[in-house]
């Protein structure tokens, strides 16, 4: 994390009911805003909605879908 730079999230969440599932927001604790993106063709896109099929996992890693921390409180660091 650089101070005053926004950070990036990475994570899986997977679904484990019976339907589908739609993440529509990541809430991040101790920053102001978080957005979900993802990169294609090198290109940096936001995610407006992400549907994940009953049993299926979706990940979010470098070079992919990412969830870009905005406004980072300085109690926040790295790896919390």
């Amino acid at each position: 994390m650089v101070k005053g730079r926004p950070g990036a999230a990475y994570f899986t969440v997977a679904n484990g009911g019976p339907a589908a599932a739609s993440l529509a927001a990541v809430v991040i604790d101790g920053a102001g805003k978080a957005e979900m993106h993802e990169t294609k063709g090198g290109a940096m896109a936001p995610i407006a909605a992400l549907e994940i099929k009953p049993g299926e996992a979706a990940k979010f890693e470098r070079g992919g879908r990412y969830v870009m921390a905005f406004d980072i409180s300085d109690t926040v660091k790295a790896g919390d």
